[in-house]
């Protein structure tokens, strides 16, 4: 059957069984395919998917590998925004439980500026979007911190901004 297939088609199979072995998982299945499509770069999937922010690798790679064993420290309020369709893939492939463990939080389809969504006695969020970090004072009120995702969980995780201002 796979003889029909292209090869960048038969790359995307082979990279979602690859995904699958990764996770522990005995099967394939739809949020494999899913992460296959993404490994595999080049596709109109990994465009769109691109299109919409954070994609479940850099969810994996950015967020849930760097708390990963750590906790949040103590009133410091950890959250990360990402379209629907990722958080529902992230679920599933454990890396929200990976946040949440050390007291973060995965919100899905929501703007941390233009929602207003601050944690309650905020005074400055850390952030790894150029654009929330240039929206966030004027629409919350709040100091913004830019940086990458990696200065963003540090600050997260020892409750001191290491990064640039």
């Amino acid at each position: 059957m796979t003889d029909r297939f292209t090869a960048k088609a038969k790359e995307a199979i082979h990279l979602s069984v690859d995904a699958a072995q990764e996770l522990g998982r005995s099967y394939v299945g739809t949020e494999h395919l899913l992460l296959g499509l993404i490994r595999e770069g080049q596709g109109a999937a990994w465009r769109a998917l691109r299109c919409a922010g954070l994609s479940p690798e850099d969810l994996r790679e950015e967020v849930a590998r760097l708390v990963e064993g750590k906790k949040i420290k103590e009133g410091v309020s950890f959250w990360v925004f990402v379209p629907q369709p990722i958080k529902d893939l992230a679920v599933r492939c454990g890396y929200v439980d990976i946040i949440e463990r050390a007291g973060g939080l995965v919100m899905r389809d929501c703007c941390p500026a233009l929602g207003q969504f601050k944690p309650k006695g905020a005074r400055v969020m850390a952030t790894d979007s150029g654009k929330q970090a240039h929206y966030l004072p004027n629409f919350t009120g709040i100091q913004s911190w830019y940086g990458s995702g990696e200065e963003c969980v540090d600050a997260a995780v020892t409750g001191k901004w290491g990064g640039a201002l």
